[in-house]
């Protein structure tokens, strides 16, 4: 599987090997050789590492060795091309995630302050989110749930650790969806001719990003009681993303319990997206938005 770094380490070089061909067009056109050598540069012949003198050339009314020209020159490219490649990463966050909750836009791990008393559930989870984003930035692939009743702090601590690895990565492309709204997208460009790509829009997007987070998975359907399973064409694109994701880091959040959400999507398509999770339980944590319409403060 071809990752977004690995990609994008294929267009620098593409990139670096048509600035080196200018360049050398450029010496070309008015060669002036100077009687001095350039001694720093070595080949390795029959086995043997050997020294390889270069001619300097007056470039500029200067003299330089052409070798080392081209080398600097290429290494500002390929600089400049690995900073621009970043940039365009992190910023499929904030381009390419799926988010109706604007004050999920502002969750940090600084940003989460409930209840966190000595040995309370939420500042254990807490820690625990802090150091899975730092596995995830030691370049370590594993799956990860959130499971717990709605409203404890589940969406914002994932998005947490997507900012985490966003911010201090390089390399590592991060996308949170609200799956609820995807699904719902999907629904919708049935509809209208001129969407109709959205579903292979969403399962390639949800394919190839390296981080993805799956939030409120199960939502979907309705209440956490329901007794209803996904649609096939649910289970389509979650098998799909499945499948792809195999040698990929996806974080789920969801109110369902395991039995749940295998009566609802299937052992195998569980199975396939989040093999050998990791688990972040929301088990006592209250229900911060029903406690805040309460006037309850903690």
């Amino acid at each position: 599987m071809i990752t977004s770094s690995q990609r994008g380490e294929t267009i620098v070089l593409e990139k670096i090997d048509s600035t080196v061909s200018k360049k050398l067009q450029e010496l070309k056109t008015n060669l002036v050789f100077h009687s001095e050598t350039c001694d720093k540069h070595e080949i390795r012949a029959h086995g043997n590492v050997v020294s390889n003198p270069v001619q300097m050339m007056v470039i500029d009314g200067q003299v330089v060795c052409p070798r080392c020209e081209l080398e600097n020159e290429s290494l500002k490219v390929a600089n400049a091309l690995k900073q621009e490649h970043e940039e365009r990463l992190k910023n499929i966050f904030t381009s390419r995630s799926v988010v109706t909750d604007e004050t999920l836009l502002k969750a940090s791990f600084a940003t989460y302050t409930r209840n966190l008393v000595e040995d309370s559930e939420e500042k254990l989870n807490k820690s625990l989110a802090e150091k899975y984003a730092q596995d995830y930035l030691d370049g370590k692939i594993f799956n990860l749930i959130f499971q717990g009743k709605q409203g404890t702090g589940k969406s914002h601590l994932s998005y947490s650790i997507l900012r985490e690895v966003n911010e201090k990565s390089k390399g590592t492309s991060c996308v949170f969806v609200e799956w609820a709204v995807v699904i719902q997208s999907i629904r919708d460009s049935y509809k209208y001719r001129d969407q109709q790509d959205d579903e292979s829009y969403y399962i390639d997007l949800l394919s190839k990003v390296d981080l993805l987070v799956i939030d409120d998975l199960g939502s979907e359907t309705g209440a956490t009681d329901t007794e209803k399973t996904a649609t096939d064409f649910v289970h389509r694109v979650l098998k799909l993303v499945g499948t792809a994701r195999q040698s990929k880091s996806t974080i789920v959040t969801t109110n369902l319990s395991g039995e749940q959400l295998v009566k609802m999507y299937d052992s195998k398509t569980i199975s396939r997206l989040l093999k050998n999770p990791e688990y972040i339980m929301f088990t006592n944590a209250p229900d911060k938005r029903i406690a805040k319409d309460k006037g309850v403060t903690s």
